[in-house]
């Protein structure tokens, strides 16, 4: 009985250590769909060749700005370029995007309308890099370059939320692409967590300053790099390593 008490033990120090890492980041490749993230608005994952551009062969999550039921870029069809069936939703609503994200008022611009966002929860350890590969496009004129459609990432931790502008649709970055697009190309980012705990990452498009000319932004390769492991976790699974060296010994010596 002694060995299997101290077996069990052992096991259990073992499994301890191994969750010393809770919930970690689920489905960051979208091969299952939108399994594991959340979405508001406009949102869906799409691969292959989607609105005359090429996407690859990998699913990628997209975020939209078109409605279904108006026509947003005459003279094409109303929904014409809504992927996912559902509308953006509106931004400053008590149930509107901003809400959704936990920003402020007016975080997103006081003349953004409306959107489309991903997100999830999960733990993270401090030194821990993210990093995705994003990508705007936008079939805006330029008449509304003064305030563009723009997209940002909200990294939300510790009841603080940071939004991070990645691109909008007045930026020099964007190129004549295929279909009518104006295209940033893929874009790469990283950041490190500054610090362990639940982490709330959000990626948003906002429609801005007028409800004309869909803006898409696309993101891949999302991942989690984990820093060392926490302390803590390595004298669990150390415990349990000794713990059963201990016990493997008396039953041969028995």
């Amino acid at each position: 009985m002694k060995f299997t008490t101290r077996t069990t033990l052992a096991l259990a120090a073992l499994s301890m250590g191994a969750q010393a890492h809770a919930a970690d980041l689920q489905n960051s490749s979208f091969t299952q769909g939108l399994n594991h993230w959340q979405s508001a608005g406009d949102v869906s994952t799409q691969s292959g060749t989607v609105l005359g551009i090429n996407l690859g062969a990998a699913p990628v999550a997209v975020l939209g700005t078109a409605s279904t039921a108006y026509d947003d870029d005459a003279p094409a069809l109303a929904g014409s370029y809504n992927l996912s069936g559902l509308d953006p939703i509106e931004t400053a609503p008590a149930q509107g995007l901003e809400s959704w994200l936990s920003l402020p008022a007016q975080a997103l611009g006081s003349n953004a309308y409306e959107g489309s966002a991903i997100s999830q929860t999960f733990d993270i350890s401090a030194g821990s890099q993210l990093s995705f590969d994003w990508r705007l496009l936008t079939r805006d004129n330029g008449s509304n370059q003064g305030e563009p459609d723009a997209a940002w990432l909200s990294w939300n931790q510790g009841g603080q939320v940071q939004l991070i502008a990645l691109g909008n649709a007045g930026s020099s970055a964007l190129q004549a692409g295929t279909g009518g697009w104006l295209d940033t190309g893929l874009q790469h980012a990283s950041y490190t967590a500054q610090q362990a705990g639940t982490l709330t990452l959000s990626w948003v498009l906002a429609d801005v300053n007028s409800f004309s000319n869909t803006s898409l932004l696309t993101l891949e390769n999302v991942a989690v790099t984990p820093s060392v492991p926490e302390p803590a976790g390595i004298a669990l699974v150390l415990t349990g390593l000794v713990m059963l060296a201990r016990a493997s010994r008396r039953t041969h010596q028995s």
